[in-house]
Protein backbone atom coordinates (compact mmCIF):
# COMPACT_ATOMS: atom_id res chain seq x y z
CA UNK A 1 0.00 0.00 0.00
CA UNK A 2 1.37 3.40 -0.65
CA UNK A 3 1.62 5.87 1.35
CA UNK A 4 0.06 9.25 0.47
CA UNK A 5 3.19 11.91 -0.45
CA UNK A 6 1.31 14.81 1.60
CA UNK A 7 0.79 12.31 4.99
CA UNK A 8 4.66 11.29 4.16
CA UNK A 9 6.00 14.68 4.46
CA UNK A 10 4.14 15.38 7.84
CA UNK A 11 5.42 11.98 9.44
CA UNK A 12 9.07 13.26 8.19
CA UNK A 13 8.45 16.62 9.73
CA UNK A 14 6.99 15.49 13.31
CA UNK A 15 9.77 13.11 13.24
CA UNK A 16 12.47 15.79 12.75
CA UNK A 17 10.73 18.23 14.93
CA UNK A 18 10.30 15.91 17.95
CA UNK A 19 14.18 15.14 17.52
CA UNK A 20 14.95 18.35 17.95
CA UNK A 21 12.88 18.82 20.79
CA UNK A 22 14.52 16.36 22.73
CA UNK A 23 17.96 18.09 23.25
CA UNK A 24 16.07 21.12 24.84
CA UNK A 25 15.86 20.57 28.69
CA UNK A 26 13.22 22.19 30.71
CA UNK A 27 13.93 22.45 34.47
CA UNK A 28 11.34 24.06 36.65
CA UNK A 29 12.35 27.05 39.00
CA UNK A 30 12.07 28.52 42.39
CA UNK A 31 12.22 31.87 43.63
CA UNK A 32 14.66 32.63 46.77
CA UNK A 33 15.58 35.93 48.75
CA UNK A 34 18.60 37.52 48.10
CA UNK A 35 21.40 37.99 46.06
CA UNK A 36 22.66 34.30 45.88
CA UNK A 37 26.12 34.51 44.30
CA UNK A 38 25.51 37.24 42.13
CA UNK A 39 26.97 40.67 42.71
CA UNK A 40 24.14 43.11 43.04
CA UNK A 41 23.61 46.52 40.91
CA UNK A 42 20.89 49.07 41.79
CA UNK A 43 18.80 51.32 39.69
CA UNK A 44 17.75 54.59 39.58
CA UNK A 45 14.25 55.62 40.12
CA UNK A 46 12.31 56.66 36.59
CA UNK A 47 10.56 59.96 37.30
CA UNK A 48 7.66 61.23 35.33
CA UNK A 49 8.25 64.18 33.12
CA UNK A 50 6.24 67.27 34.31
CA UNK A 51 5.38 68.12 30.64
CA UNK A 52 1.97 66.46 29.89
CA UNK A 53 2.54 66.76 25.75
CA UNK A 54 5.53 64.19 26.00
CA UNK A 55 5.45 60.63 23.98
CA UNK A 56 4.90 58.90 27.88
CA UNK A 57 2.65 60.74 29.86
CA UNK A 58 -0.28 58.10 28.43
CA UNK A 59 2.01 55.29 30.61
CA UNK A 60 1.89 57.05 33.87
CA UNK A 61 0.27 55.52 36.62
CA UNK A 62 -2.55 58.22 38.39
CA UNK A 63 -2.24 57.00 42.28
CA UNK A 64 -4.81 58.63 45.11
CA UNK A 65 -3.31 60.20 48.44
CA UNK A 66 0.31 61.67 47.77
CA UNK A 67 1.11 63.25 51.42
CA UNK A 68 0.03 67.02 51.27
CA UNK A 69 3.09 68.14 53.66
CA UNK A 70 5.65 67.24 50.60
CA UNK A 71 7.76 69.83 48.44
CA UNK A 72 9.71 69.09 45.27
CA UNK A 73 7.66 66.22 44.96
CA UNK A 74 8.47 63.18 42.24
CA UNK A 75 5.99 60.40 40.80
CA UNK A 76 6.86 57.66 38.60
CA UNK A 77 6.80 54.07 38.80
CA UNK A 78 9.09 50.85 38.92
CA UNK A 79 8.70 48.40 35.93
CA UNK A 80 8.47 44.73 36.69
CA UNK A 81 8.61 43.31 33.53
CA UNK A 82 9.29 45.68 30.81
CA UNK A 83 8.32 43.60 27.78
CA UNK A 84 4.71 42.97 29.22
CA UNK A 85 4.68 46.76 29.98
CA UNK A 86 5.65 48.30 26.75
CA UNK A 87 3.27 45.37 24.93
CA UNK A 88 -0.06 45.91 26.75
CA UNK A 89 0.65 50.20 26.44
CA UNK A 90 0.73 48.97 22.81
CA UNK A 91 -2.72 47.57 22.93
CA UNK A 92 -4.33 49.95 25.11
CA UNK A 93 -3.43 53.04 22.23
CA UNK A 94 -0.72 54.53 25.18
CA UNK A 95 2.47 54.30 22.93
CA UNK A 96 2.56 54.37 19.04
CA UNK A 97 3.33 51.57 16.68
CA UNK A 98 6.40 53.48 15.51
CA UNK A 99 8.30 53.97 19.34
CA UNK A 100 6.78 50.16 20.25
CA UNK A 101 8.92 48.98 17.57
CA UNK A 102 12.10 51.80 18.50
CA UNK A 103 11.56 49.64 21.85
CA UNK A 104 11.95 46.48 20.56
CA UNK A 105 15.21 47.35 18.18
CA UNK A 106 16.97 49.36 20.97
CA UNK A 107 16.22 46.34 23.18
CA UNK A 108 17.09 43.45 20.49
CA UNK A 109 13.56 42.04 21.46
CA UNK A 110 11.08 39.98 19.47
CA UNK A 111 7.82 40.21 20.81
CA UNK A 112 6.34 36.28 21.44
CA UNK A 113 3.07 37.32 22.04
CA UNK A 114 1.86 33.82 22.94
CA UNK A 115 3.64 34.54 26.49
CA UNK A 116 2.50 37.87 26.69
CA UNK A 117 -1.38 38.91 28.07
CA UNK A 118 -3.62 41.15 26.14
CA UNK A 119 -5.26 41.99 29.73
CA UNK A 120 -3.45 45.02 31.32
CA UNK A 121 -1.66 43.36 34.41
CA UNK A 122 -0.28 45.11 37.21
CA UNK A 123 3.41 44.81 35.94
CA UNK A 124 4.28 49.00 37.13
CA UNK A 125 5.20 49.67 40.65
CA UNK A 126 3.96 53.42 41.40
CA UNK A 127 6.14 55.47 44.24
CA UNK A 128 6.60 59.28 45.42
CA UNK A 129 9.18 61.00 47.04
CA UNK A 130 9.44 64.15 48.45
CA UNK A 131 10.96 66.92 51.50
CA UNK A 132 8.66 66.97 54.76
CA UNK A 133 8.72 70.14 56.53
CA UNK A 134 11.95 68.98 58.18
CA UNK A 135 13.71 68.60 54.62
CA UNK A 136 14.02 65.31 55.26
CA UNK A 137 13.38 62.98 52.74
CA UNK A 138 10.76 60.52 52.63
CA UNK A 139 9.26 57.91 50.54
CA UNK A 140 5.94 56.06 49.59
CA UNK A 141 5.54 53.00 47.66
CA UNK A 142 2.42 51.44 46.06
CA UNK A 143 3.24 47.99 47.78
CA UNK A 144 0.14 46.58 47.29
CA UNK A 145 -0.79 47.67 44.05
CA UNK A 146 -4.00 49.50 44.24
CA UNK A 147 -3.07 52.75 43.02
CA UNK A 148 -3.69 54.20 46.23
CA UNK A 149 -0.62 55.35 48.83
CA UNK A 150 -3.50 56.15 51.75
CA UNK A 151 -2.81 52.21 53.07
CA UNK A 152 1.04 52.45 52.18
CA UNK A 153 3.96 53.13 54.81
CA UNK A 154 5.21 56.35 54.83
CA UNK A 155 9.19 55.53 55.35
CA UNK A 156 12.65 56.98 54.84
CA UNK A 157 14.47 55.49 52.91
CA UNK A 158 17.99 53.64 54.03
CA UNK A 159 20.86 55.62 54.00
CA UNK A 160 24.15 54.98 52.71
CA UNK A 161 27.19 57.08 50.92
CA UNK A 162 30.26 56.20 48.83
CA UNK A 163 32.03 55.20 52.00
CA UNK A 164 29.27 53.25 53.52
CA UNK A 165 31.06 49.32 54.52
CA UNK A 166 28.61 47.04 54.37
CA UNK A 167 27.58 44.89 51.30
CA UNK A 168 24.50 44.64 50.06
CA UNK A 169 23.61 41.17 51.24
CA UNK A 170 23.39 41.91 54.64
CA UNK A 171 21.47 45.06 54.00
CA UNK A 172 18.80 44.39 52.03
CA UNK A 173 17.60 41.49 54.57
CA UNK A 174 16.38 43.63 57.44
CA UNK A 175 15.61 46.96 54.73
CA UNK A 176 13.70 44.88 52.23
CA UNK A 177 9.94 44.99 52.49
CA UNK A 178 7.18 42.84 49.83
CA UNK A 179 5.58 44.20 46.81
CA UNK A 180 2.76 43.08 44.96
CA UNK A 181 2.54 42.44 41.17
CA UNK A 182 1.04 40.18 38.27
CA UNK A 183 2.59 37.48 36.28
CA UNK A 184 1.41 35.58 33.49
CA UNK A 185 1.77 32.26 33.58
CA UNK A 186 0.11 29.32 31.76
CA UNK A 187 -2.37 31.34 29.99
CA UNK A 188 -3.46 32.97 34.07
CA UNK A 189 -2.93 35.92 35.81
CA UNK A 190 -1.07 35.15 38.70
CA UNK A 191 -0.43 37.67 41.64
CA UNK A 192 3.40 37.63 43.41
CA UNK A 193 5.12 39.15 45.68
CA UNK A 194 8.76 39.93 45.75
CA UNK A 195 11.23 41.85 48.19
CA UNK A 196 12.65 45.40 46.81
CA UNK A 197 15.70 47.53 48.39
CA UNK A 198 15.44 50.98 48.73
CA UNK A 199 18.45 53.26 49.69
CA UNK A 200 19.38 56.61 49.75
CA UNK A 201 22.83 57.32 48.33
CA UNK A 202 23.15 60.66 50.79
CA UNK A 203 26.44 62.03 49.26
CA UNK A 204 24.80 61.98 45.49
CA UNK A 205 21.61 62.75 46.32
CA UNK A 206 20.43 59.60 45.02
CA UNK A 207 17.58 57.03 45.04
CA UNK A 208 18.18 53.17 44.25
CA UNK A 209 16.35 50.21 44.51
CA UNK A 210 16.69 46.47 43.38
CA UNK A 211 14.68 43.64 43.81
CA UNK A 212 16.89 41.04 46.25
CA UNK A 213 15.93 37.71 44.55
CA UNK A 214 17.38 35.38 42.14
CA UNK A 215 15.89 31.80 41.14
CA UNK A 216 17.52 28.35 41.26
CA UNK A 217 16.95 25.12 38.99
CA UNK A 218 18.70 21.48 39.29
CA UNK A 219 20.00 19.63 36.76
CA UNK A 220 21.82 16.23 37.20
CA UNK A 221 22.47 16.89 40.95
CA UNK A 222 23.68 20.24 40.27
CA UNK A 223 22.47 23.44 41.25
CA UNK A 224 22.14 26.48 38.65
CA UNK A 225 21.84 30.00 40.43
CA UNK A 226 19.74 32.29 38.17
CA UNK A 227 19.78 36.01 38.06
CA UNK A 228 17.22 37.92 36.37
CA UNK A 229 18.11 41.58 34.53
CA UNK A 230 20.61 42.37 37.25
CA UNK A 231 18.24 42.57 40.17
CA UNK A 232 16.68 45.62 37.91
CA UNK A 233 13.34 43.65 36.84
CA UNK A 234 11.56 40.66 37.69
CA UNK A 235 11.45 39.57 34.26
CA UNK A 236 14.08 37.27 33.48
CA UNK A 237 14.88 38.60 30.15
CA UNK A 238 18.22 38.61 30.70
CA UNK A 239 19.17 35.04 32.54
CA UNK A 240 22.69 34.93 34.16
CA UNK A 241 23.35 31.52 35.36
CA UNK A 242 26.00 30.36 38.07
CA UNK A 243 26.90 27.01 38.91
CA UNK A 244 26.76 26.57 42.53
CA UNK A 245 29.15 23.07 43.37
CA UNK A 246 32.15 22.53 45.55
CA UNK A 247 34.12 25.04 43.44
CA UNK A 248 32.09 27.52 44.59
CA UNK A 249 32.40 28.10 48.28
CA UNK A 250 29.23 29.10 50.54
CA UNK A 251 28.12 32.54 50.64
CA UNK A 252 30.95 33.37 48.10
CA UNK A 253 30.41 35.58 45.03
CA UNK A 254 30.78 34.09 41.32
CA UNK A 255 33.60 35.92 39.28
CA UNK A 256 32.54 37.53 36.27
CA UNK A 257 34.14 35.20 33.71
CA UNK A 258 32.33 32.34 35.17
CA UNK A 259 28.46 33.65 35.05
CA UNK A 260 27.11 32.47 31.75
CA UNK A 261 24.60 34.84 30.13
CA UNK A 262 21.46 34.28 28.07
CA UNK A 263 23.11 32.02 24.62
CA UNK A 264 26.39 31.36 26.37
CA UNK A 265 27.49 27.30 27.38
CA UNK A 266 27.24 25.73 30.60
CA UNK A 267 29.30 22.48 31.70
CA UNK A 268 27.51 20.15 33.99
CA UNK A 269 28.89 16.78 34.61
CA UNK A 270 30.94 17.18 31.93
CA UNK A 271 28.08 17.59 29.60
CA UNK A 272 27.49 20.79 27.43
CA UNK A 273 24.48 23.21 27.40
CA UNK A 274 23.66 26.26 26.10
CA UNK A 275 21.78 28.96 28.19
CA UNK A 276 18.57 29.74 26.27
CA UNK A 277 17.00 31.61 29.71
CA UNK A 278 14.28 31.33 31.78
CA UNK A 279 10.52 30.78 30.58
CA UNK A 280 8.44 32.62 32.66
CA UNK A 281 5.01 31.62 31.12
CA UNK A 282 6.21 28.22 32.14
CA UNK A 283 8.22 29.26 34.66
CA UNK A 284 11.26 27.31 33.66
CA UNK A 285 14.96 27.34 32.71
CA UNK A 286 15.67 26.24 29.22
CA UNK A 287 18.80 24.44 28.20
CA UNK A 288 19.86 22.84 25.17
CA UNK A 289 21.79 20.16 24.95
CA UNK A 290 25.23 20.49 22.66
CA UNK A 291 27.32 18.05 21.29
CA UNK A 292 30.12 20.18 19.32
CA UNK A 293 33.44 20.80 21.37
CA UNK A 294 34.35 24.02 22.58
CA UNK A 295 36.44 24.71 20.20
CA UNK A 296 33.68 24.75 17.40
CA UNK A 297 31.36 27.08 18.92
CA UNK A 298 31.03 30.84 19.12
CA UNK A 299 31.35 32.58 22.29
CA UNK A 300 32.80 35.39 24.45
CA UNK A 301 33.82 32.52 27.25
CA UNK A 302 37.32 31.39 27.14
CA UNK A 303 38.48 28.36 25.28
CA UNK A 304 35.88 29.03 22.56
CA UNK A 305 36.23 30.45 18.94
CA UNK A 306 35.98 34.14 18.87
CA UNK A 307 32.63 35.31 17.59
CA UNK A 308 33.28 36.70 14.13
CA UNK A 309 33.82 40.36 13.85
CA UNK A 310 33.44 42.71 10.91
CA UNK A 311 33.98 46.00 10.48
CA UNK A 312 35.50 49.20 7.85
CA UNK A 313 38.78 50.90 8.26
CA UNK A 314 37.80 54.31 8.60
CA UNK A 315 41.32 55.51 6.67
CA UNK A 316 41.22 53.37 3.64
CA UNK A 317 37.50 52.30 3.74
CA UNK A 318 38.45 48.80 3.28
CA UNK A 319 36.54 45.76 5.00
CA UNK A 320 38.41 44.64 7.54
CA UNK A 321 37.28 41.00 9.43
CA UNK A 322 38.62 38.81 12.32
CA UNK A 323 39.29 36.10 10.35
CA UNK A 324 41.43 37.77 7.97
CA UNK A 325 43.63 39.04 11.25
CA UNK A 326 44.40 35.13 12.24
CA UNK A 327 47.84 34.76 13.50
CA UNK A 328 48.43 38.54 14.15
CA UNK A 329 48.10 40.20 17.87
CA UNK A 330 44.67 41.93 17.80
CA UNK A 331 43.68 44.82 20.68
CA UNK A 332 39.87 45.40 20.52
CA UNK A 333 38.98 48.79 22.24
CA UNK A 334 35.52 48.85 23.26
CA UNK A 335 34.16 52.07 24.36
CA UNK A 336 31.01 54.31 24.64
CA UNK A 337 29.60 57.97 25.42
Amino acid sequence: MKMDKSILLLFVFSLILSCSNESKIELPITEIFGYGPFTAGMRGFPTYSKDENNLWAKTYLKVAEIPKNWTDIKQGHITTDPHQSAYQDFIRGYITKVDYERMQKLGNWNPDTLKLSKKPLKCKIAFAYGKDSAGVTKMVVDANNNLDFSDDKIFIPFEINSKTKADKDSLAAPNSFLVSYERYVSNKIVEMHAPIFIVYKSDEDWLLFNFPQYAVAQLDGEKIAICSDNFSFLSYNTSNLVLINDSLPKGAKAKEENIIFNNEYISIKGKLYQNLGVNLYKNVLTLEKVNLPINQLFSTQVGFKSIPIEGTDFTSNSPITLDSLKGKYVFLDFWAV
